[in-house]
């Protein structure tokens, strides 16, 4: 382009040497455009869906957000993890970035082989055990068009990319009551010498509806076994109706963080594991536990805290302190944090004297008594050599 200025300039002829290399150079920073082509991350693919695109479709998450919810669930690699997500799949992408499960690079030899393996996988092949991340959506599908970023189209997923098997996704029905949704029902069994005889489509339709079988109702055994180390919610749904069915999957000291827009919801779910909460639960029973507007009990779940990433811009002068009228808005970014318990059976009870109660009149012979007998029978022997003595006569 600046090439074809310079021809087409038609007294640049009549320029001296100076004249035109300082047109040049004027042209150069005019047109000229240089770009460095970078790797694609969770931070850079949040910052321009924040600014480019709908914010609202990821719930105005921001990068510190994102970041604040991985260190408080604490993920890392080996992990298993509960996610609630109705971000299009972002934190679901950042939580397999922090696990390592984000990066693929296939090759063509790689792609060959790739179709080789899906063609004769077993219907039985063993699911991971570890680093995985289990998705619950409240969809017949779940919705992850952000992973398409990420070169992972869940309509056809490739089966060399590290989510294919680590990451499994069931609806709340499969949850919650296995029994009423028809993708559970086991499919009719046909005979190997039947099976024979069909065409090669309606054999490879009744094999693939059957591993889609398999593989589901193992995912949903696994899910409602339980054990997972964290819980990570980003959704419009109400918190305390996914906390009460959730959480108690979670095994012993897993980090609970959910994320909402809005404030109050935050705060109305923090509430719910307070002291109170937990002292009219011990109070009443566990007839609390039938409320479906509550979250169950509230004593799995210890030092319930909330937090807020947004930080805002102020302009401070003399009588004109206020956040900087230009920012962009949005929500505030409030994240819940709990951790997961599993409370004693039956009450705990403690007798004795404690260091901090103060000693009543009358007692110093008796104690002087005990703590004799005690350095008798080879306790902790008395401090002072008065005391022995004055309990020895």
């Amino acid at each position: 382009m600046i090439q074809r200025l310079l021809e087409s300039h038609t007294a640049i002829h009549q320029k001296t040497p100076f004249a035109l290399q300082k047109y040049t150079l004027r042209k150069t920073k005019k047109f000229l455009r240089r770009f460095t082509v970078l790797p694609l991350t969770v931070t850079s693919l949040t910052t321009y869906l924040l600014d480019t695109k709908e914010p609202i479709k990821i719930l105005e998450m921001r990068s510190e957000t994102i970041a604040m919810m991985l260190s408080l669930a604490n993920v890392h690699y080996g992990g298993r993890y509960l996610v609630i997500d109705e971000s299009g799949g972002l934190l679901v992408s950042a939580i397999a970035e922090r696990l390592g499960l984000l990066e693929h690079t296939p090759t063509g030899s790689e792609e060959s082989k790739e179709e080789d393996t899906a063609r004769k996988r077993c219907p039985d092949t063993p699911l991971p055990i570890a680093n995985t991340i289990t998705l619950i959506h409240p969809n017949e599908q779940p919705n992850l068009s952000l992973l398409k970023y990420f070169s992972y189209d869940t309509n056809n997923p490739a089966t060399s990319h590290p989510l294919h098997m680590h990451l499994r996704t069931l609806n709340w029905l499969q949850l919650v009551d296995p029994g009423a949704d028809s993708s559970l029902e086991k499919p009719e069994e046909i005979p190997a010498e039947i099976l024979a005889t069909l065409k090669g489509g309606k054999r490879a339709a009744y094999w693939r509806k059957r591993r889609r079988w398999e593989k589901t109702s193992r995912i949903v055994a696994e899910a409602q076994k339980g054990g997972f180390d964290g819980l990570l919610v980003a959704a419009f749904m109400d918190l305390k109706g996914i906390l009460r069915h959730t959480v108690p999957l979670l095994k012993g000291s897993a980090q609970i963080v959910a994320y909402s827009q809005n404030r109050e919801a935050v705060i109305e779910l923090a509430d719910c594991y307070s002291a109170s909460s937990k002292a009219e639960w011990m109070n009443e029973g566990e007839g609390v536990v039938d409320d479906e507007d509550g979250v169950g009990d509230p004593t799995i779940v210890l030092a319930p805290t909330v937090h807020e990433t947004r930080i805002r811009r102020w302009q401070v002068l003399p009588g004109r302190t206020h956040p900087v009228m230009t920012a962009r808005g949005g929500a505030e970014g409030v994240v819940f944090a709990g951790t997961r318990v599993l409370p004693v059976e039956g009450k705990v009870e403690a007798r004795g004297r404690f260091r901090g109660q103060k000693k009543r009149k009358g007692d110093g012979d008796n104690d002087s008594d005990e703590e004799a007998s005690a350095g008798g029978r080879g306790g902790v022997m008395p401090t002072s050599p008065l005391k022995k003595v004055k309990a020895v006569a």
